[in-house]
């Protein structure tokens, strides 16, 4: 998993996801996961952007019942499932199990990693070399990861392209 200096993005070539698009109606449009102690802020601000352009989110912070079958049954409810990646991501056991839950099931798979360091982010070089299950080896060669950012117009910039993926994903 050697990934090239200075890598700030997986190949162009990987598809923002590979599974093909939900046939069936959803409760939720995204799922979002993320660790909570180094995602969680990041991972509010998207909520809170995603609600304002009418998309039904899976959020931790949201939902009435937090519990392992909460969550897994919020990732079956999902039409996708968003996968935030910041520092320790890989070593949570309840983002794992979530990541498991969407691959078993063919969920289309968004990436969006924060490369902010002071922020509890971490280079993407680093998210791909980092160990992970088995599982998701292969997270980082089949989709391409977006950058989060803070600054309001790159925000933005970048809540418009997750909003269009994640509507042309759910059908």
């Amino acid at each position: 998993k050697v990934a090239p200096t200075g890598a700030t993005r997986a190949p162009a070539a990987a598809p923002v996801a590979v599974a093909k698009k939900p046939s069936k109606k959803f409760a939720y449009d995204v799922f979002l996961s993320h660790k909570q102690a180094t995602g969680g802020d990041a991972v509010a601000i998207l909520q809170k952007e995603f609600a304002s352009k009418n998309l039904r989110c899976w959020f931790d912070r949201t939902t009435r019942h937090i519990n392992v079958d909460a969550m897994l049954e919020g990732v079956r409810d999902s039409a996708v499932f968003l996968l935030f990646l910041s520092k320790g991501v890989f070593s949570s056991q309840y983002v794992m199990l979530e990541l498991q839950e969407a691959i078993e099931n063919g969920k289309p798979i968004i990436l969006v990693h924060d490369p902010d360091e002071g922020a509890n982010g971490c280079s993407l070089s680093e998210l791909i070399n980092a160990d992970r299950p088995q599982f998701a080896d292969d997270l980082f060669s089949r989709y391409t990861s977006h950058p989060f950012r803070r600054k309001e117009y790159e925000l933005k910039a970048l809540v418009t392209e997750l909003v269009q993926c994640i509507r042309e994903l759910s059908g």
